[in-house]
């Protein structure tokens, strides 16, 4: 996931490659959350390993104009609103805005790693 989401930041070459393997592997995700988490009835490690990456989605609409699509992912598009709602990701979550600051950050070259951490 990680390699098509910068390639898809970057408006590298290989822009419709890097949306297909994206949306392949949220296929794959689709495909195998089997109950309210991937961890079963409560989030383990593996939803929070995972989590980091499905919160800045938003940056890729915004950004790389990334359409994720909640038809097509109706099981992870649950997930997703149940991860936001669990105390732990309420407590270390960022919001869109700083997401998007980092990012622009990032791609103009000089990383911001501290935004948010005020």
């Amino acid at each position: 996931m990680t390699g098509p989401f910068y390639t898809l930041l970057r408006n590298s070459e290989g822009q419709k490659e890097a949306t297909e393997k994206l949306a392949n592997f949220l296929r794959k995700y689709e495909k195998n959350l089997k109950g309210d988490f991937f961890g079963g009835d409560h989030p383990d490690a593996v939803d929070y390993m995972i989590w980091p990456w499905f919160e800045r989605l938003g940056v890729l609409s915004e950004q790389a104009g990334f359409d994720f699509s909640a038809s097509e992912f109706p099981l992870i598009t649950a997930w997703w609103n149940r991860m936001v709602a669990d105390e732990t990701v309420k407590a270390t979550m960022f919001d869109q805005s700083t997401h998007t600051a980092f990012v622009r950050s990032f791609l103009a070259g000089k990383p911001n790693y501290d935004i948010g951490l005020d």
